[in-house]
């Protein structure tokens, strides 16, 4: 058999029809699954953080707090912890199976837009926030243990303008809340670097020091909205017209640490 003659739409496992559907009280932005895939953590616009149990797809666990909407949710390595950030400038560490807050913070007139655990260290997370009265943005590691620490990684300069975003995006209650294109972020596989991309399609890689070691140009320029890497290092970035997988974006994540000054790709 010759498999580049096949059709690969035709020959996935994916689904045709929906299957089944959740029931939840408010309209969800944001979803993650759990490292089993057994629990799926949603955030909601009501800033209520919901947990289903994927296999009954029953409502296990409701967790409130936030007072915006709910930007991401991100699970630790055990699946005990889950980690939430809103638009009112909050992030959260929850205690899944006690449904408490084990650790917050909480930043003044800033939204927080994303935010991710590392991969195998639970006490340290990454997040991006954008502040509601300025074009202020930043990428920062947030240190939980043993107390807690911001470190900024990235933060670009005032002459790089921001760019508009396509849509509303998720709506909080500040009617001037300002329509650009926010920073997106995301950890390599073994949680050693931090990929950065902006709203100029430039993709930063960066050591968790805060050292930048090489940067990459995404063809075409466009906006990326959203950044991550699969399990083989493959990365995905989505854009104003569409998603694409950029192989070059690989040897960044996976290629070894660069110990020199920043190389252009």
């Amino acid at each position: 058999m010759n498999l580049a003659l096949l059709d690969p739409f035709s020959h996935n496992e994916l689904p045709e029809v929906i299957e089944a559907k959740l029931e939840v009280t408010s309209s969800v932005h944001v979803c993650a699954f759990n490292r089993r895939g057994t629990l799926l953590a949603g955030g909601c616009s009501s800033g209520d953080v919901v947990v289903w149990d994927f296999e009954t797809h029953g409502l296990g666990r409701k967790l409130s707090l936030h007072h915006e909407a709910v930007t991401s949710v991100s699970w630790t390595k055990s699946s005990r912890r889950l980690i939430s950030s809103a638009l009112d400038g909050r992030l959260v560490v929850w205690d899944v199976l006690n449904s408490t807050v084990l650790m917050q913070t909480h930043i003044p007139e800033t939204e927080l837009t994303w935010a991710s655990t590392h991969p195998l260290k639970r006490s340290i997370c990454l997040a991006c926030s954008s502040s509601t009265s300025s074009t202020f943005r930043q990428v920062f590691l947030l240190h939980w243990e043993p107390t807690q620490k911001q470190q900024v990684l990235y933060s670009p300069d005032e002459a790089e303008a921001p760019a508009a975003a396509d849509g509303a995006g998720i709506s909080g209650s500040a009617s001037s809340r300002r329509q650009t294109t926010p920073l997106v972020a995301c950890f390599d596989k073994q949680g050693e670097r931090v990929l950065v991309a902006n709203s100029k399609g430039v993709v930063t890689l960066f050591s968790l020091a805060g050292e930048s070691l090489a940067t990459l140009q995404v063809a075409g320029a466009a906006a990326v909205k959203s950044l991550g890497l699969s399990s083989d290092g493959r990365c995905g970035a989505k854009e104003s017209k569409g998603v694409r997988v950029e192989p070059s974006i690989r040897v960044l994540a996976l290629g070894p640490v660069c110990t020199r000054s920043p190389v252009a790709v």
